[in-house]
């Protein structure tokens, strides 16, 4: 029995050692942040970002849901220090490819981004920003990477703007029984009927006829406009915006609604095609140009199958999705930094939910408890050059606000401790 008591205090006591030096290594490395506040411009504490980020072309900004207010408000402060300080001039956002490019030529960001943003309190600073640099030497240009239909924009313009670029290739193509079918399909979209269920699918035959129609026209403007994909509203952006346009088309068609997560295969088609987007955008679009995304850290993450969900069926869904950021990661390599975040406390809320959800105490020794450990209160670490301890898998909640287990090392490339989290609100 005694045996036993040492063995277990002794097995304490190393549990307790490496504990010790995981909080010790995290309050000796990271990088403490002084501020979140968008309208602080003392970038002393970012500085150490130079390092982390040379030869970086694409920063993606993550959240861990939607509803994250003071990740809103840290994520403003650092497209400032990157927009000022370290050259990065297109802000890609996980909304439309058609509503954001529109909303910059409008300069109104709101008429493009997703309402989750646009109209949050926590993003204004941004807006303002982006509205308030749009007429300088060297603005900070909107851009978008979603395949979806997701402002006011594309409803009051797409099917126009469509009309007069296909107008340039053949009058003949924005009239006729397969305009009128595009323009059907375009309005459905909009209007969310079959998400909503309240439209029929089409029949697979007009399905495979929207589709003929959409590969016809990529093929008739790459042979007749080769304007270069550095300019706006080129045939190379048209050709781009068509293809995303049929893979959210054929993901309405095949989502079964009342199993959004049942077809893993359906389900990342939307991901596949903003990893596409996304790409396009770094190498064709802005290929000499220094670009970030705000988007939510499941998009921009890797290696989705290596995490232990605990949930066999959404083991499953991570199983069969390359999101957005790994695409993007398969095609420029260290190019890529992606930037996960975590929260000890507080509470999360999209501005349109009534009340907030407290989040719940983590877990000892998980990646949240170990930071509030160390002693930090807002805080970078980078996960490129890490410690033994932090490549073994450990529990977080940087998808979303439950607990899963991984090598995040393997997901994202660095991780911004807020300790305490705020909710989205209303402007």
């Amino acid at each position: 029995m005694r045996r036993i008591l040492v063995l277990c205090l002794l097995a304490f006591s190393l549990h307790a050692q490496d504990s010790d030096r995981r909080v010790q290594w995290l309050a000796d490395h990271a990088v403490r942040l002084r501020s979140i506040a968008p309208d602080d411009v003392d970038f002393k504490d970012l500085e150490p970002l130079r390092t982390t980020l040379k030869g970086v072309r694409v920063v993606l900004l993550g959240e861990q849901s939607h509803g994250d207010g003071n990740t809103f408000l840290a994520k403003t402060r650092l497209i400032r220090f990157l927009h000022e300080q370290m050259g990065f001039d297109v802000l890609v956002f996980e909304s439309g490819l058609y509503d954001c490019a529109k909303a910059w030529d409008l300069r109104d960001p709101s008429r493009g981004i997703f309402r989750i943003w646009s109209a949050s309190k926590e993003v204004q600073p941004l807006l303002d920003y982006l509205g308030a640099r749009a007429k300088s030497e060297r603005p900070l240009e909107l851009a978008g990477t979603d395949c979806q239909l997701t402002g006011p924009a594309s409803k009051e313009f797409l099917v126009q703007d469509l009309a007069a670029f296909l107008n340039r290739i053949d009058p003949k193509l924005a009239q006729g029984t397969e305009w009128d079918r595009v323009v059907r399909v375009i309005g459905h979209l909009l209007e969310g009927s079959w998400e909503l269920e309240t439209e029929p699918v089409p029949s697979l035959k007009e399905q495979t006829s929207f589709v003929q129609t959409i590969e016809r026209w990529r093929s008739l403007i790459a042979s007749h406009d080769k304007s270069p994909a550095t300019r706006p509203w080129s045939g190379a952006y048209w050709r781009q915006l068509l293809a995303s346009l049929r893979v959210f088309a054929e993901q309405n068609w095949r989502t079964d609604n009342k199993d959004l997560r049942g077809n893993p295969e359906v389900f990342a088609m939307r991901d596949r095609q903003m990893g596409k987007n996304l790409v396009w955008l770094a190498k064709e679009r802005y290929p000499n140009r220094k670009l970030i995304v705000w988007a939510a850290t499941f998009h921009n993450a890797r290696a989705l199958g290596s995490i232990e969900t605990g949930d066999p069926k959404l083991d499953r869904l991570y199983d069969g999705n390359m999101p957005m950021g790994e695409v993007a990661w398969k095609e420029l390599g260290g190019k890529v930094y992606s930037l996960g975040f975590a929260s000890y406390e507080g509470e999360f809320g999209t501005r349109f939910a009534k009340e907030a959800t407290p989040i719940v105490r983590p877990s000892r020794d998980s990646l949240e408890d170990l930071f509030a450990r160390a002693g930090l209160t807002n805080a970078f670490v980078d996960f490129r050059r890490p410690p033994r301890w932090l490549r073994t898998p450990i529990v977080a909640r940087l998808l979303g606000y439950t607990e899963m287990r991984a090598d995040w090392t393997r997901v994202v490339d660095g991780v911004v401790f807020l300790r305490t989290m705020q909710r989205s609100h209303k402007p």
